[in-house]
Protein backbone atom coordinates (compact mmCIF):
# COMPACT_ATOMS: atom_id res chain seq x y z
CA UNK A 1 0.00 0.00 0.00
CA UNK A 2 1.51 3.58 -1.34
CA UNK A 3 1.72 5.96 1.80
CA UNK A 4 -0.05 9.41 1.33
CA UNK A 5 -0.05 13.05 2.66
CA UNK A 6 -3.51 13.47 4.71
CA UNK A 7 -2.40 16.89 6.33
CA UNK A 8 -0.77 19.11 8.67
CA UNK A 9 -1.70 21.95 10.85
CA UNK A 10 0.68 24.23 13.68
CA UNK A 11 0.29 25.95 16.52
CA UNK A 12 1.26 28.80 18.47
CA UNK A 13 1.27 30.17 22.04
CA UNK A 14 2.93 33.16 23.03
CA UNK A 15 2.42 32.37 26.67
CA UNK A 16 1.44 28.39 27.37
CA UNK A 17 -0.76 27.68 30.19
CA UNK A 18 1.27 24.93 32.24
CA UNK A 19 3.94 24.81 29.81
CA UNK A 20 1.53 22.96 27.30
CA UNK A 21 1.21 23.55 23.34
CA UNK A 22 -2.51 21.69 21.70
CA UNK A 23 -2.03 21.31 17.88
CA UNK A 24 -5.40 20.70 16.40
CA UNK A 25 -5.18 17.79 13.69
CA UNK A 26 -6.07 18.42 10.19
CA UNK A 27 -9.25 17.60 8.68
CA UNK A 28 -10.14 13.66 7.65
CA UNK A 29 -7.48 11.83 9.95
CA UNK A 30 -8.66 8.47 10.42
CA UNK A 31 -7.94 4.85 12.35
CA UNK A 32 -4.30 3.71 11.31
CA UNK A 33 -3.27 7.07 9.85
CA UNK A 34 0.69 8.00 11.20
CA UNK A 35 0.29 10.96 13.43
CA UNK A 36 3.70 12.90 13.82
CA UNK A 37 3.94 16.46 16.13
CA UNK A 38 6.97 18.83 16.23
CA UNK A 39 7.13 21.21 19.21
CA UNK A 40 9.95 23.95 20.20
CA UNK A 41 9.87 26.23 22.85
CA UNK A 42 12.75 29.04 23.98
CA UNK A 43 13.05 27.78 27.38
CA UNK A 44 16.51 26.18 28.37
CA UNK A 45 17.18 22.38 28.12
CA UNK A 46 13.61 21.19 28.99
CA UNK A 47 12.72 17.43 29.06
CA UNK A 48 9.98 17.46 26.56
CA UNK A 49 7.20 15.10 26.99
CA UNK A 50 3.64 14.13 25.64
CA UNK A 51 0.38 14.76 27.12
CA UNK A 52 -1.95 12.77 24.60
CA UNK A 53 -1.42 9.32 24.78
CA UNK A 54 -0.38 6.93 22.91
CA UNK A 55 2.60 8.55 21.48
CA UNK A 56 6.29 7.12 21.23
CA UNK A 57 9.38 9.95 21.53
CA UNK A 58 11.51 10.35 18.39
CA UNK A 59 13.96 13.17 19.59
CA UNK A 60 14.48 15.35 22.38
CA UNK A 61 16.98 17.77 21.33
CA UNK A 62 18.91 20.59 23.25
CA UNK A 63 21.08 22.89 21.20
CA UNK A 64 22.63 25.14 23.49
CA UNK A 65 24.20 28.94 22.52
CA UNK A 66 22.88 32.41 23.25
CA UNK A 67 19.64 31.96 21.43
CA UNK A 68 18.89 28.66 22.59
CA UNK A 69 16.95 25.50 20.49
CA UNK A 70 15.04 22.79 22.42
CA UNK A 71 12.48 20.32 20.23
CA UNK A 72 10.50 17.67 21.02
CA UNK A 73 9.20 15.06 18.10
CA UNK A 74 6.81 12.57 18.55
CA UNK A 75 5.17 10.02 17.03
CA UNK A 76 1.58 7.89 17.18
CA UNK A 77 -0.76 5.33 14.91
CA UNK A 78 -4.59 6.81 15.65
CA UNK A 79 -7.02 4.69 17.33
CA UNK A 80 -10.06 3.71 16.02
CA UNK A 81 -10.85 6.86 17.56
CA UNK A 82 -8.32 9.43 16.17
CA UNK A 83 -7.40 12.33 17.94
CA UNK A 84 -8.62 15.45 17.84
CA UNK A 85 -5.71 17.51 18.58
CA UNK A 86 -1.74 16.35 20.30
CA UNK A 87 -0.26 17.99 23.50
CA UNK A 88 2.93 18.81 24.03
CA UNK A 89 4.10 19.51 27.25
CA UNK A 90 7.23 21.22 27.67
CA UNK A 91 8.19 20.07 31.36
CA UNK A 92 5.06 21.91 32.25
CA UNK A 93 6.66 25.04 32.95
CA UNK A 94 4.66 28.07 31.90
CA UNK A 95 5.25 31.44 30.66
CA UNK A 96 7.52 30.52 27.44
CA UNK A 97 6.22 30.52 23.62
CA UNK A 98 5.63 27.13 22.27
CA UNK A 99 5.78 26.66 18.43
CA UNK A 100 4.45 23.23 16.96
CA UNK A 101 3.59 21.53 13.64
CA UNK A 102 1.65 17.99 12.99
CA UNK A 103 1.58 15.84 9.41
CA UNK A 104 -0.66 12.92 9.35
CA UNK A 105 -0.26 9.99 6.55
CA UNK A 106 -1.64 7.65 5.60
CA UNK A 107 -0.56 3.90 4.47
CA UNK A 108 2.01 3.57 6.74
CA UNK A 109 2.94 -0.03 8.29
CA UNK A 110 1.37 -0.22 11.62
CA UNK A 111 3.43 -2.75 12.77
CA UNK A 112 6.83 -1.17 12.44
CA UNK A 113 6.18 2.59 11.37
CA UNK A 114 10.09 4.02 11.02
CA UNK A 115 11.75 2.33 7.71
CA UNK A 116 14.85 3.39 9.92
CA UNK A 117 16.21 4.76 12.94
CA UNK A 118 15.71 8.46 13.14
CA UNK A 119 18.41 10.65 12.31
CA UNK A 120 18.87 13.43 15.09
CA UNK A 121 21.14 16.32 14.86
CA UNK A 122 21.53 19.71 16.65
CA UNK A 123 23.82 22.75 15.22
CA UNK A 124 24.57 25.92 16.91
CA UNK A 125 26.52 29.21 15.31
CA UNK A 126 23.99 29.77 12.75
CA UNK A 127 19.97 28.93 12.48
CA UNK A 128 19.99 26.91 9.66
CA UNK A 129 18.44 23.69 10.47
CA UNK A 130 20.51 21.14 8.22
CA UNK A 131 18.44 17.33 8.58
CA UNK A 132 20.65 14.25 8.53
CA UNK A 133 21.24 11.64 6.02
CA UNK A 134 18.91 8.59 6.91
CA UNK A 135 19.51 4.69 4.68
CA UNK A 136 16.23 3.65 3.49
CA UNK A 137 15.69 -0.32 3.34
CA UNK A 138 12.26 -0.38 2.13
CA UNK A 139 10.88 0.48 -1.35
CA UNK A 140 8.68 3.54 -1.54
CA UNK A 141 9.77 4.62 1.97
CA UNK A 142 8.87 8.03 2.98
CA UNK A 143 11.60 10.30 3.96
CA UNK A 144 10.01 13.39 6.47
CA UNK A 145 13.13 16.41 6.93
CA UNK A 146 11.99 18.12 10.33
CA UNK A 147 13.68 21.50 10.97
CA UNK A 148 13.78 23.61 14.16
CA UNK A 149 15.45 27.14 14.30
CA UNK A 150 15.59 29.70 17.11
CA UNK A 151 15.48 32.47 14.33
CA UNK A 152 11.85 33.08 13.08
CA UNK A 153 12.35 33.61 9.48
CA UNK A 154 9.52 32.75 7.22
CA UNK A 155 9.76 29.15 5.65
CA UNK A 156 7.95 29.08 2.20
CA UNK A 157 9.96 26.36 0.49
CA UNK A 158 10.72 23.15 1.39
CA UNK A 159 13.92 21.42 1.63
CA UNK A 160 15.02 20.99 -1.96
CA UNK A 161 13.20 18.23 -4.58
CA UNK A 162 10.72 17.71 -1.03
CA UNK A 163 6.83 18.46 -0.94
CA UNK A 164 3.76 18.84 1.26
CA UNK A 165 5.52 21.39 3.46
CA UNK A 166 3.57 22.63 6.76
CA UNK A 167 5.62 24.69 8.82
CA UNK A 168 5.48 27.98 11.59
CA UNK A 169 7.16 30.80 11.94
CA UNK A 170 6.10 32.74 14.55
CA UNK A 171 7.81 34.23 18.12
CA UNK A 172 11.31 32.86 18.70
CA UNK A 173 10.71 29.69 16.78
CA UNK A 174 10.57 28.63 13.03
CA UNK A 175 9.62 25.05 13.03
CA UNK A 176 9.22 23.08 9.16
CA UNK A 177 8.31 19.70 8.09
CA UNK A 178 8.33 18.12 4.79
CA UNK A 179 8.17 14.65 2.72
CA UNK A 180 9.77 12.94 -0.09
CA UNK A 181 9.25 9.17 -1.85
CA UNK A 182 12.56 7.17 -2.11
CA UNK A 183 11.60 4.64 -4.86
CA UNK A 184 14.99 2.29 -3.78
CA UNK A 185 16.56 1.90 -0.80
CA UNK A 186 19.29 4.38 -0.36
CA UNK A 187 20.54 7.04 1.53
CA UNK A 188 19.07 10.36 1.62
CA UNK A 189 20.35 13.48 2.81
CA UNK A 190 17.47 16.04 2.57
CA UNK A 191 19.81 19.23 2.67
CA UNK A 192 18.97 22.24 4.41
CA UNK A 193 15.87 24.64 5.24
CA UNK A 194 17.59 27.47 3.36
CA UNK A 195 14.82 29.95 3.83
CA UNK A 196 16.05 30.42 7.89
CA UNK A 197 18.66 32.41 7.59
CA UNK A 198 19.55 34.14 11.26
CA UNK A 199 22.77 34.61 12.76
CA UNK A 200 25.94 33.29 14.24
CA UNK A 201 24.31 33.27 18.19
CA UNK A 202 21.58 31.22 16.81
CA UNK A 203 20.59 27.37 17.27
CA UNK A 204 18.87 24.92 15.49
CA UNK A 205 17.65 21.37 15.45
CA UNK A 206 16.81 18.74 12.95
CA UNK A 207 15.25 15.13 12.69
CA UNK A 208 15.04 12.85 9.19
CA UNK A 209 12.24 9.96 9.72
CA UNK A 210 11.62 7.22 7.02
CA UNK A 211 8.11 5.83 7.53
CA UNK A 212 7.54 2.62 6.04
CA UNK A 213 4.93 1.87 3.33
CA UNK A 214 2.09 -1.37 4.59
CA UNK A 215 2.15 -4.31 3.13
CA UNK A 216 -0.17 -5.47 0.62
CA UNK A 217 -2.08 -3.79 -2.67
CA UNK A 218 -3.51 -5.38 -5.82
CA UNK A 219 -0.06 -6.08 -7.54
CA UNK A 220 0.14 -7.04 -11.35
CA UNK A 221 -1.98 -8.43 -13.16
CA UNK A 222 -2.34 -11.31 -15.89
CA UNK A 223 -4.88 -12.47 -18.34
CA UNK A 224 -6.37 -16.28 -18.73
CA UNK A 225 -9.14 -17.36 -20.34
CA UNK A 226 -10.22 -13.48 -20.60
CA UNK A 227 -10.18 -13.49 -16.65
CA UNK A 228 -8.04 -11.20 -14.60
CA UNK A 229 -6.46 -12.78 -11.61
CA UNK A 230 -4.09 -11.07 -9.42
CA UNK A 231 -0.32 -12.25 -8.77
CA UNK A 232 0.61 -13.52 -5.04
Amino acid sequence: MAISFVGGNTAFNSNMPNGELTITMPAGIAEDDYAIAVGGTDNGNTDHDISSTGYTELADLFADDTNRCNVGVFRKIQSATPDSNVVIAFNHISGFTGTGVVQVFRGVDVTTPEDATTVNVTGIDGATPDPGAITTITADTWVIAIGASREFDAVTNPVSGYSNLTTRSEGSYAVAMCSKTIASPAEENPGTYADIVGQASDSWAASTVAIRPAAGGAGQLYYHHHDIHPVS
